[in-house]
């Protein structure tokens, strides 16, 4: 992996963090950076799902109550 250069003020925040916890600072970035990572997987999916959206699917609560049995 390559070296890491980071802004000073996030440099002293995970030292301060690695102070806390006692766990080192590649420990904190690789799950920092999992997180992100995973953040943007699930994102992407979401956009894919809303291209694959079409409205003509929905079905009004009124007929889904009254297909659940649950219509007074």
């Amino acid at each position: 992996m390559d070296a890491l250069n980071l802004d000073p003020e996030l440099e002293a925040r995970l030292t301060a963090i690695v102070a806390e916890t006692g766990k080192t600072k590649v420990f904190h970035i690789e799950a920092a950076l999992a997180d992100y990572l995973d953040d943007l997987e699930d994102q992407a999916l979401a956009e894919e799902g809303m291209r694959d959206y079409d409205s003509a699917q929905n079905v009004p609560l009124d007929v889904v109550k009254r297909d659940l049995g649950l219509d007074s």
